[in-house]
């Protein structure tokens, strides 16, 4: 339009020479010249703006090959990490899962260069074109770089989400293995203990005269009992973790290695519940018998005391009976008190004989 309106001022110009008067046509002409001056403006603004939007028309071209890149890559490493499946109980497969996470992460790092580019190119745009609207461009900056910072995001989370995994099976397994072989240990002690309480049960005589090694027997069980109840917490913890893994396992079901390792460790953890109740099971049947020993021992130590003490009683009474002799009424009083005394001692007889039978 410029163009065309400069080459009429042109034609204006060479009517007027022909057909006005020469003040007339100087006059147009001054007017005429102002006029194609303001067109040669005009059309140097318009060639300039024409030679912006041309460049703008470029870059945004150029910034729209970027978006599709990246984009493409972010639908691309997204519906990979939907592909990933989640961590496994096993070390070696867990170890495995982060080392393809680790390609994984290297691969979108190599392309943060690209996104840089990207973000660099569109503040250029942002910058020289700044007296245009720029709002569309915008908006398509920060849905690119809020898909970025989302797969970034995840990356992440994955990483400490397996890591994180890694560290519980290595300490699940390791405490399972510490209490396996604690409860091998206790179970060897305990069936000592149970032989020697089942013995002084059925034999008293088993034990020693004074109830030395009742009492180091109680004082050893009672030892082992603590050490048992402070294991209580750890075989809660070894029992708890075992079960949250084994029921992640059996939410993955597309993986049949995982079920069997699922399979596995659940004969595994039943074997140890199982071998841990009998344990406590064990344990409250050697407490009653120590219990009831202890009891009898006891019983036993009052009756010989009291026996004890009556005959210490009968001895002192037969000494001042002495010296045998004297009159008739004295001898019979002897005899009679004599008489008295062997019927006790025949009174105390089975008590004293089941005593020491015992």
């Amino acid at each position: 339009e410029v163009s065309i309106e400069k080459d009429l001022t042109s034609d204006l110009q060479s009517s007027a020479s022909d057909q006005l008067s020469d003040d007339q046509a100087t006059e147009i002409n001054t007017k005429l010249e102002r006029l194609r001056e303001q067109w040669d403006e005009a059309g140097a603004k318009a060639a300039q703006r024409r030679r912006l939007l041309d460049d703008m028309l470029q870059d945004s071209r150029h910034l729209e090959e970027q978006r599709v890149d990246i984009e493409r890559f972010l639908a691309q490493w997204t519906a990979e990490c939907d592909r990933r499946p989640e961590a496994t109980a096993s070390v070696e497969r867990i170890e495995r899962q982060l080392q393809a996470h680790k390609k994984l992460q290297e691969e979108a790092e190599s392309f943060q260069s690209k996104v840089d580019d990207f973000n660099d190119h569109a503040d250029r745009m942002a910058e020289v074109y700044s007296q245009d609207d720029l709002s569309s461009l915008k908006d398509s900056v920060s849905q690119v770089n809020a898909g970025w910072t989302s797969l970034l995001s995840r990356l992440s989370a994955r990483q400490k989400s397996l890591q994180n995994s890694l560290n519980t099976v290595h300490r699940f397994q390791s405490d399972l293995r510490e209490l396996t072989l604690w409860s091998t240990k206790v179970e060897v002690v305990l069936k000592r203990y149970d032989e020697m309480t089942a013995a002084a049960t059925a034999s008293p005589s088993s034990l020693d005269a004074d109830g030395d090694q009742l009492r180091d027997l109680h004082k050893a069980f009672t030892d082992l009992q603590a050490e048992i109840d402070a294991h209580q917490h750890v075989y809660d913890s070894v029992s708890g973790t075992g079960a949250q893994i084994v029921h992640s396992m059996q939410q993955q079901h597309e993986i049949t290695a995982q079920e069997e390792d699922g399979v596995s460790l659940q004969k595994c953890l039943e074997d140890m519940n199982h071998r841990w109740t009998r344990l406590k099971a064990k344990s409250v049947e050697i407490r009653g018998r120590l219990e009831a020993n202890a009891e009898q021992w006891n019983q036993l130590l009052e009756t010989l005391e009291d026996l004890t003490r009556w005959t210490t009683e009968r001895e002192t009474e037969i000494e001042r009976q002495q010296p045998v002799g004297g009159d008739v009424h004295s001898i019979r009083q002897q005899h009679l008190d004599h008489q008295a005394i062997r019927t006790q001692l025949e009174e105390k007889r089975s008590s004293v004989e089941q005593s020491l039978e015992t």
